[in-house]
């Protein structure tokens, strides 16, 4: 867990490693190398590609978010290596980096879930292609973890009442996985102004569009397939508009 490879280190293993799944008629195990913040994640791939062969036996690059919102250098990634997978691995909300006197930064803010909805959305205009989150369970202290890294998570468990709680990132999150589908694609939406959104097409030519609204309500109208909505977002929400 201490990171310290170099990127021509890290290829060279995935090299070893994909020798020893074809070996072992494991053809079906995808490799995804980095698996950390996406700030350096253009450096990293340039490494990687300076090791002959990597392009033939990785599936793509895994990151995660701690960066403070670098998601445009997943374009610049996709824009150089478009048939690779881009695969958010790791995101959770850090609880030691929180201001412990600031309720809006207390487990389970809408501060929180909003991180979840920008973090998202912003990635997947920049060519994401699914999420995995960090810690979908943990108990009331954001454990257990054995160097005290606590975490909020999307649902912790309450160990003194013997009670789950869903926590307002358990339904931001639900915004993405409950409405858009597998093998979905991500389609142009027109920008509202200081209004993050994307859009989806499912199998079923369904049409998603996903609205976060960090801001103040607002009263916004939305054409889709020809037809306007004219509707409030409320202050510090996310809407998901299905056609």
């Amino acid at each position: 867990e201490s990171c310290i490879y170099t990127p021509q280190e890290e290829a060279k293993f995935a090299k070893i490693l994909h020798s020893h799944l074809k070996n072992n008629k494991l053809n079906n195990v995808k490799l995804l190398l980095w698996d950390h913040n996406r700030d350096i994640i253009k450096e990293r791939v340039d490494g990687y590609y300076e090791i002959e062969g990597i392009e033939e036996i990785i599936e793509g690059f895994a990151y995660h978010w701690y960066d403070n919102y670098c998601s445009n250098n997943l374009s610049i990634v996709h824009d150089e290596h478009p048939n690779k997978l881009l695969l958010f691995s790791e995101g959770c909300i850090e609880l030691l980096n929180l201001n412990k006197d600031n309720p809006s930064e207390a487990i389970g803010s809408i501060a929180n879930a909003l991180r979840y909805g920008k973090n998202y959305i912003l990635d997947c205009l920049n060519y994401s292609n699914g999420f995995i989150d960090w810690n979908l369970l943990l108990d009331e202290k954001g454990g257990p973890n054995h160097v005290g890294n606590y975490c909020e998570s999307l649902i912790m468990y309450d160990t003194l009442n013997n009670k789950l709680i869903y926590n307002p990132s358990y339904y931001v999150v639900k915004h993405f996985s409950h409405f858009i589908g597998q093998n979905s694609f991500r389609i142009k939406s027109n920008a509202f102004d200081n209004i993050l959104n994307v859009a989806f097409i499912n199998n079923n030519n369904q049409i998603v569009l996903i609205i976060l609204n960090e801001n103040e309500e607002r009263e916004i109208v939305v054409n889709i397939k020809n037809i306007k909505y004219k509707f409030i977002l409320p202050r510090h929400s996310i809407t998901t508009l299905v056609k």
